[in-house]
Formats: C-alpha cells, sequence, structure tokens
C-alpha cells in the first residue's frame, strides 16, 4: 500500500515540474509572438523568424512517462480482477449451500410416516396374497 502511495506521490510531484515547465513554456512563447507582432508593425520584420524555444529533455520525459502512467491505469486494476473474482467464488459457494445441500426436514410426529409406511406395505402384501390365491 505504502508502494503505491509513494508512486502517486511521485507522479504529482513529476506532474507539477510539467505543468511548470509547460508554463515557462508558454510564457517564454508568448514573449517571443509578442515582439515579432512589435517588429513587423514597426516593419522591421527580419528575415529569420525566431525559433520556438525546445523543451528541456527532462520534461519530455516526464511527459512520456506520465502518459504510461496514464495509459496503464485506465486499464482495470488487476487487483480489482481479484476481487471480483473472489466475489463470484463466494456468490457460488453459498447458492450451492443453498440449493444443493438441502436438508429433509424432521416430521412434526416422528414415526408417524413409518407406521403409515408400514401400514401400507402390509395390506399390499396382503392384497397380493389374495390376488395369488384366486
Amino acid at each position: 500500500m505504502s508502494k503505491i502511495i509513494d508512486k502517486l506521490r511521485e507522479a504529482e510531484a513529476q506532474r507539477e515540474r510539467i505543468v511548470a515547465e509547460r508554463k515557462r513554456l508558454e510564457t517564454e512563447a508568448d514573449a517571443a509572438l509578442a515582439a515579432r507582432e512589435r517588429e513587423e508593425q514597426t516593419g522591421r520584420a527580419s528575415a529569420e523568424a525566431p525559433r520556438m524555444p525546445r523543451a528541456d529533455p527532462e520534461a519530455e520525459r516526464l511527459v512520456d512517462q506520465r502518459r504510461k502512467i496514464e495509459r496503464n491505469s485506465s486499464a482495470p486494476s488487476r487487483g480489482s480482477r481479484t476481487w471480483f473474482a473472489i466475489g463470484v467464488a463466494l456468490l457460488l459457494c453459498l447458492a450451492m449451500g443453498a440449493f444443493f445441500f438441502r436438508q429433509t426436514p424432521e416430521p412434526r410426529h416422528p414415526g408417524v410416516f413409518e407406521l403409515k409406511l408400514d401400514r401400507s406395505l402390509e395390506s399390499f402384501a396382503q392384497h397380493l396374497k389374495e390376488k395369488d390365491e384366486q
């Protein structure tokens, strides 16, 4: 858990550095554009256009790394899939317990059903004997 928090803090620090670098580059670009517009207005535009400042290689690396982290974080994490699988397995176990391993309830008056069955079998056996005798 602490590794994840450390990575999140590191990513946030990198994001802040990238935002600061981006702001710096934007202000430099705005300043260069304003200077160019002033030169054009005064008629002293040079034949060579001012170069756009190049981003720091460290900033580019950080931007690439952040994009990679964002791409990976958009996919479902392995941990959430694991918890989902555990939940499904638990539900299956509960369903099996509820439907497959049901016990028959005990009769309210023990022995009544057995006696009734015995009487039915005895009467059936007697009926068969009478039928055989005929």
